[in-house]
């Protein structure tokens, strides 16, 4: 294995301003063939097929299958994950009926013609309706896809990652992995979320080969990190990604699911900022930024202000290997005051 130093950030110009640019100066960033993302989906835009290949319970009624909605048009009090958003992905495990009329909700890319080292890296922000409920149907499993990857015609899985409430066919509770290549993958990880009452910002990194690995987080706080001769198959270099799926409870307009902020890659170069100088710290704010252009010494994103603060914020620049500067680098996120000066009085001019 070649041995890469960790990237170092010397400068920044431009500005770190919701949608405006900037560019990042310095070293050992790599080079990436193609800057932009597979996806990014800000969720603000008029059809999700625009982006992803397909929407999962696309024969669901109009009122009920996954799109981009404002709060207003859902009706059911659950704001954006951030006031840069106007509007998220919505859609509800409802009448019920067929896996694709409602006991599916997501949308899915289909990953082909790729080439190199097997790695995805995908972030976004979820939650559930706040009358959710958990206690719906006869099998007291409550298992809740949240990603998963398949080959063919999405039916045959490489492996899921799910949360388990608990139930006869949980092992235990919390974050939930199975292999279905392999047949290993028990993995349990941090403890179940309520999807409920917050919007939860996941990052998922994997390596995908007999060496492979999952990696993920929930607002910053690694929640899982498993490593096997595990996902791998000769099928795995052509596979679905499927952002999320299957649902036990199912089948009442109670079960809407909400998304902000989409961003999927198949490399693990990335940069983000965070609320810390040290990356382990930024459970306040970690937000992807958009790269337009991508070199070994200079990087131009589009800025994505995200749920982050005005003020200061610290910038992370990811290699090929999914390595970041040790250290943040500091800078100051939108306008403190934007207002001009006001005209001179008083001034006598002879």
């Amino acid at each position: 294995m070649p041995v890469f130093a960790a990237p170092s950030i010397t400068g920044v110009s431009g500005s770190f301003v919701h949608g405006q640019t900037a560019t990042i100066s310095g070293s050992d960033f790599g080079t990436k063939s193609q800057a932009f993302p597979v996806v990014w989906d800000d969720c603000q835009g008029d059809d999700p097929l625009d982006l992803w290949d397909r929407i999962y319970n696309r024969d669901s009624g109009t009122d009920y299958i996954l799109d981009y909605r404002t709060p207003s048009e859902v009706g059911r009090g659950v704001s954006t994950a951030h006031n840069n958003a106007t509007k998220y992905m919505a859609g509800c495990f409802y009448p019920g009926g067929t896996p694709y009329l409602g006991s599916n909700v997501g949308v899915w890319k289909e990953r082909s013609g790729v080439t190199g080292t097997n790695y995805m890296y995908i972030s976004w922000y979820e939650r559930l309706d706040p009358s959710w409920s958990w206690n719906l149907g006869t099998i007291a499993d409550n298992n809740y896809k949240i990603v998963r990857l398949a080959y063919g015609d999405g039916e045959n899985a490489i492996f899921y990652f799910e949360n388990n409430t608990g139930g006869s066919y949980a092992f235990s509770n919390g974050f939930h992995i199975t292999d279905f290549v392999t047949g290993n993958g028990r993995y349990y990880g941090y403890p179940v979320i309520d999807f409920r009452n917050r919007w939860i910002k996941f990052e998922l990194e994997a390596k995908i080969d007999n060496s492979g690995y999952v990696k993920v987080w929930a607002n910053g706080i690694m929640a899982m990190d498993y490593s096997d001769d595990f996902l791998y198959s000769e099928d795995t270099m052509n596979y679905i990604i499927m952002l999320g799926s299957y649902a036990r409870d199912s089948g009442a307009d109670t079960q809407w699911k909400y998304y902000n902020d989409i961003y999927l890659d198949y490399t693990l170069q990335r940069v983000i900022i965070g609320n810390a100088p040290s990356l382990s710290e930024c459970t306040t704010f970690r937000e992807i930024q958009i790269p337009l252009s991508w070199s070994d010494n200079s990087i131009t994103v589009t800025a994505n202000e995200g749920s982050a603060s005005h003020g200061t914020a610290y910038l992370y620049v990811f290699d090929e290997t999914g390595t970041a500067n040790e250290e943040g680098y500091p800078i100051t996120i939108g306008n403190s005051d934007i207002t001009p000066p006001a005209s001179p009085s008083g001034l006598i001019v002879s």
